[in-house]
């Protein structure tokens, strides 16, 4: 962790002491740690989110005559852990129970999706009705043609098309840099809390297309371009379809975007805002998508049911950053599904 001695430890699990063993209610199930009960009987009681780091180390290393680094190396593992974490990055322990995919989640009937759907929402006192026509636009007629697209056909797209998706997706707009004092201003084709974005995205090419062969690429935003992984390996559907979960016919797709995130690069600006606010960024960019594809008659379909560490397991990509949503896309099959 860069900036470990900053940070304000917070308990953020249940724990209790029994027969001389620490034990801990976390995402990844119960753990126990044995013969540290002197350290962990002084550390907990610190760890409120008050407290910052440098100084629970100092002290605790003071009353039990150990060294600092002693300490330090132990909480260290209580971070890695998921005992404790930073104060200003809770969210990225609640993030974990919405993950692999989704283990909340309820499976419900087509039947009962319709009954929620007609479900009457909360209503508001009005005090009179106004209507107005709404007058046809690009981006009406856009809207109008947006659909989620679960089919694919064998037919591929080309290589200008993947480039374009990815530009309106997550593009630099070169047009509306800016320089001032303290360097040059980055603007996208999506709005950023704070102008931080956060956002990498990842090709991962099922399909040769053109002169892009099957692999996995990254997306750089700032120069347009497809730099390939190194390491690569043979893209397998089967795989694919284990990891994204919803997709009919895997095979027939052209390729998937994985839209990844620096999460702390937010939230040391934001705190525990950042979850929400990279989220956000992430709708755009997946809102961005749906209307290119739109434009050039191209299937795509957002996914939020996925396992994500099988998914970054699978780009390999740098551990910063984390898969937040995944869109498929290719030529379209079958019918599609209104998805507004």
């Amino acid at each position: 962790m860069k900036y470990f001695k900053n940070l304000y430890p917070y308990l953020v699990c249940g724990s209790f002491l029994k027969n001389g063993v620490w034990f801990f209610l976390t995402p990844n199930g119960e753990i126990k740690i044995e013969g540290a009960n002197d350290i962990l009987s002084l550390l907990l009681p610190m760890c409120n989110g008050e407290n910052i780091l440098k100084e629970i180390t100092k002290q605790i290393a003071k009353k039990l005559k150990i060294s600092e680094q002693e300490v330090v190396d132990f909480l260290k593992k209580l971070f890695e852990l998921n005992i404790l974490q930073d104060k200003h990055q809770l969210f990225l322990f609640w993030k974990r129970y919405n993950e692999n995919p989704m283990p909340f989640c309820q499976n419900i009937s087509e039947e009962k999706v319709i009954a929620l759907m007609n479900e009457d929402s909360p209503k508001d006192k009005l005090l009179s009705h106004m209507h107005c026509d709404i007058r046809s636009s690009v981006v009406v007629r856009l809207l109008e043609k947006r659909c989620s697209t679960r089919e694919f056909s064998l037919s591929k797209i080309t290589v200008s098309d993947i480039f374009g998706l990815f530009w309106s997706a997550y593009g630099q707009q070169k047009t509306r840099l800016k320089t001032w004092k303290y360097g040059k201003e980055k603007t996208y084709t999506v709005p950023s809390g704070g102008g931080l974005f956060p956002l990498v995205l990842y090709l991962i090419l099922i399909h040769k297309t053109g002169t892009m062969i099957s692999g996995i690429y990254r997306w750089e935003s700032e120069s347009s371009e497809f730099g390939l992984l190194a390491n690569q390996h043979q893209i397998d559907t089967n795989e694919l379809k284990k990891v994204i979960n919803g997709i009919d016919s895997f095979k027939n797709a052209v390729g998937v975007m994985a839209v990844c995130a620096d999460f702390q690069k937010v939230s040391r600006k934001y705190s525990n805002k950042a979850y929400s606010l990279v989220l956000l960024e992430a709708g755009h960019v997946m809102q961005n998508a749906y209307l290119y594809c739109a434009e050039k008659g191209i299937g795509f379909i957002e996914v939020l049911g996925f396992h994500h560490e099988k998914l970054a397991e699978i780009i390999e990509n740098n551990k910063k950053l984390q898969p937040v949503v995944v869109g498929v896309f290719g030529n379209k099959g079958g019918n599609d599904n209104d998805s507004n």
